[in-house]
């Protein structure tokens, strides 16, 4: 869980979640926890609570002097954890290692500043950044390499969200709202 604060302040928290009950095996023994296995229904997962925080120091956040108005994390196939972040006055948006803190890099290309970022996985576990801007424009980067795969445009007005969605055959679709109200 990541949030961030006025003053350009990231703080994230390792939520640790109960995870949904699995079906019995045709061997399951009744738990002494919880009780019979009849009465186990599956369902979601459930947050254990406190969540502790675990907040990374970013040593080179201080050269980037902004206010982060939008952050999206995602775990890559190789297990870390990316940071994509959005400055209240930038033009680009930054790609941190979570675990370390350190910058990797910053997607420019945007002509007005960034205000969304979210993040998708290909179903081959490439992961896709999409970025939403006042430039009217929504762009899709690869956060491996910082390049930009493409730009989408057709609104009128500023770009405010993005959001990633899954068909059932696993085509990814992004959708964008913007202040042209589509």
């Amino acid at each position: 869980l990541a949030a961030a604060s006025t003053g350009g302040q990231i703080h994230v928290w390792e939520a640790i979640l109960d995870p949904p009950i699995q079906p019995p095996t045709a061997n399951a023994q009744p738990s002494a926890a919880f009780g019979p296995l009849a009465s186990r229904q599956p369902g979601p997962a459930r947050l254990v609570l406190p969540p502790q925080e675990v907040t990374p120091r970013f040593p080179e956040a201080a050269q980037i002097r902004e206010e982060t108005i939008s952050l999206a994390c995602a775990t890559t196939p190789d297990g870390r954890t990316l940071l994509a972040t959005a400055g209240q006055n930038a033009n680009d948006a930054q790609l941190w290692d979570l675990e370390s803190g350190r910058h990797l890099r910053a997607l420019i290309g945007h002509s007005d500043v960034v205000r969304d970022v979210a993040w998708a996985q290909t179903a081959d576990g490439r992961l896709l950044l999409a970025t939403a801007s006042r430039d009217t424009t929504a762009r899709i980067w690869d956060p491996d390499t910082g390049a930009e795969l493409r730009t989408l445009t057709g609104h009128n007005s500023m770009v405010h969200v993005v959001a990633w969605g899954t068909q059932p055959d696993g085509t990814l679709l992004l959708a964008t709202g913007s202040r042209d109200d589509t």
